[in-house]
């Protein structure tokens, strides 16, 4: 990390995050990893993965943190869970989203809301 805050205050203000061929060890890992990045107004995965789908949704509070992201890309998506499901639909996510693209694993699963 750079002295002063260098480093840390470019990744602060990035508004575009790619990820790709990422293992996360849970869904709420991946989650607060999202609400870290204030400025964050577009995400796009592909070959993100989770080792578990836990998702805890006490670690998202209704009105704290709400990430900004108004266009969330997932693609292929393994973990089709509920879990991951109620992620998405969380408030503290979904809040500001105005598209999202899942694309399931089998290619046949395709949902653009």
């Amino acid at each position: 990390m750079l002295q002063r805050g260098g480093r840390r205050r470019c990744i602060a203000t990035s508004s575009c995050l790619y990820l790709k061929h990422v293992t996360f060890p849970s869904i709420t890992v991946f989650g607060r990893l999202v609400s870290a990045l204030p400025a964050l107004v577009e995400l796009k995965c592909n070959y993100v993965d989770f080792t578990h789908d836990h998702f805890h949704h006490d670690a998202f509070g209704l009105n704290d943190n709400r990430v900004k992201i108004r266009f969330m890309w997932l693609e292929p998506i393994e973990c089709t869970s509920e879990t991951l499901i109620d992620f998405l639909a969380h408030p503290s996510i979904s809040g500001h989203l105005r598209k999202l693209i899942f694309i399931g694993a089998s290619q046949r699963c395709l949902l653009q809301v």
